[in-house]
């Protein structure tokens, strides 16, 4: 893993205009502004899966340690797919 970048990109999904686009994550600052720009998961702030990813995306964007950069990684496949199943 290079520093700060995921092993592998997470491929999301981000609305748009009624529909929506594919989007492949490579680092954590870009996936905070597919969250938070972007209406990944909904601007669901509230909600304990985009808590989680966000605090975990923060963690490994200020720290990105290999650990840090895995849960990360982990925390936006599970938004991501909870976001698919809902299109």
């Amino acid at each position: 893993m290079r520093q700060g970048v995921f092993d592998t990109p997470v491929v999301v999904l981000l609305p748009e205009r009624g529909s929506s686009v594919r989007m492949e994550v490579r680092t954590p600052r870009d996936a905070i502004a597919a969250m938070t720009r972007h209406g990944l998961g909904g601007y669901d702030v509230t909600g304990e899966t985009w808590r989680s990813t966000f605090t975990l995306l923060v963690r490994a964007s200020l720290d990105p340690t290999l650990q840090n950069l895995g849960a990360a990684r982990i925390a936006l496949e599970v938004l991501a797919s909870e976001v698919s199943t809902r299109h």
